[in-house]
């Protein structure tokens, strides 16, 4: 009698071992499975701050090659030439719509050259720009525009939209690879600590004046999405 409940004991206890030795192995199997989806979790989140560093830069650049353009071929913060006979107000006047509207229009030299350093810079951190829009005014204005003879010349902002392609380990199960969207603005305005300034008059040599506009040109970002 005590031998036969000793067998059962014996048996039970090594059902029981069998019973958890499965459970620990369909646990451990459940973990290796779940490892590709932190892998995955983790990858994503790395890719979304490069993408938006990507951003970051790409629209810091896209403003520093405007504020670059606005100023050939006189450079980056000296003048802007008025033409013999020009009031103040003509020379403001055609600076704004000849250099800086002009420099914000798509297919403008100046845009093409800040489209182009955007893409730079974007690659830069393996980003892919996806877009980038000139806004004139900046949505900062009337606060940050300038009055050089009375016309007001305003800041202008970049959006900019780049994208990072995430690799996956379960790209399949996913429906494909998935990519880190991310933003960014940058905003050129003139610096309120040195404003436009006349220069002149000049005296031409037939006896007409001159003026030149002074300025100087800031970048700064003012909108990233984190």
């Amino acid at each position: 009698m005590i031998r036969k409940a000793w067998r059962r004991l014996r048996r039970a206890h090594h059902d029981q071992r069998g019973a958890n030795m499965f459970i620990t192995i369909a646990i451990m199997f459940g973990l290796l499975l779940l490892v590709p989806i932190f892998v995955d979790l983790a990858s994503l989140h790395f890719s979304h701050r490069i993408s938006q560093t990507g951003a970051d830069t790409a629209a810091h650049a896209a403003a520093v090659e405007y504020a670059l353009q606005n100023g050939e071929p006189y450079s980056y913060s000296q003048s802007f030439p008025g033409d013999c006979g020009e009031s103040p107000e003509v020379v403001a006047q055609r600076y704004l719509d000849e250099v800086v509207e002009y420099n914000a229009r798509r297919g403008s030299y100046g845009f093409r050259m800040a489209y182009r350093q955007a893409v730079r810079y974007a690659g830069y951190h393996q980003s892919e720009l996806v877009r980038l829009d000139p806004r004139y005014p900046s949505h900062t204005a009337p606060r940050t525009c300038q009055y050089p003879a009375g016309v007001q010349i305003c800041a202008l902002e970049f959006y900019a939209e780049t994208r990072r392609p995430v690799p996956l380990v379960y790209r399949d199960f996913y429906g494909g690879d998935r990519g880190a969207p991310a933003k960014a603005t940058a905003e050129v305005y003139m610096n309120p600590a040195r404003p436009p300034e006349l220069l002149g008059p000049f005296r031409c040599a037939d006896g007409e004046l001159r003026y030149d506009i002074s300025f100087h040109w800031i970048v700064r970002l003012i909108d990233t999405a984190r």
